[in-house]
């Protein structure tokens, strides 16, 4: 049930990004997750990203972010959920086809191990990079891939504000929305 509202939610709150898609991308990523914070976690993430309108720079994007993640730990089961929010900025020239980025995320946390449970205040950095197997071409403003799949890799650190840090590695698939030629 949680899988389906999951996806639900993300599809509803990305249909103005798909109306508006002739003047903004997005980005839409999806794979396994894996990471640590006292015990080892593994699961999935979805991701999707609005680029920013064009008063913004063009490598910087507002993005969603949705982790789940369990396994266990001396013999109790850990689940651990993320709603994480904020901004990622791209470090390379468009025009390469391995892209390196930076984020900040913020947002709650609900880890369910027996100790807490409900969800807690959490911050994080990220690092990851992005190929993309085809050359960039030109658009208007500045450079885009020809394709739309690409592969993304990605490691966030987590800060919670009640309980220990965590660390988690994604990698999967990421499908961008290209800008409409003019």
């Amino acid at each position: 049930m949680r899988v389906r509202f999951t996806s639900l939610f993300l599809a509803i709150l990305f249909v103005p990004t798909l109306a508006l898609a002739d003047s903004h991308k997005a980005d839409f990523t999806g794979g396994y997750a894996d990471g640590t914070g006292g015990s080892r976690l593994k699961g999935f993430g979805v991701a999707a990203a609005l680029h920013a309108p064009a008063t913004v720079p063009h490598r910087l994007t507002w993005l969603v972010d949705y982790s789940h993640r369990s396994g266990t730990d001396n013999g109790v089961t850990v689940k651990q959920d993320a709603w994480l929010f904020g901004a990622r900025a791209m470090l390379t020239p468009p025009s390469c086809k391995l892209k390196f980025f930076a984020e900040g995320l913020f947002g709650p946390v609900n880890t369910n191990d027996g100790v807490t449970s409900g969800y807690k205040k959490a911050g994080g950095i990220g690092l990851g990079a992005e190929y993309f197997p085809t050359k960039a071409v030109p658009t208007q403003r500045g450079y885009d891939t020809q394709t739309n799949l690409g592969l993304r890799v990605q490691v966030d650190h987590v800060w919670r504000s009640e309980r220990g840090d965590f660390t988690r590695v994604y990698v999967g698939l990421v499908y961008r929305l290209i800008e409409a030629k003019k």
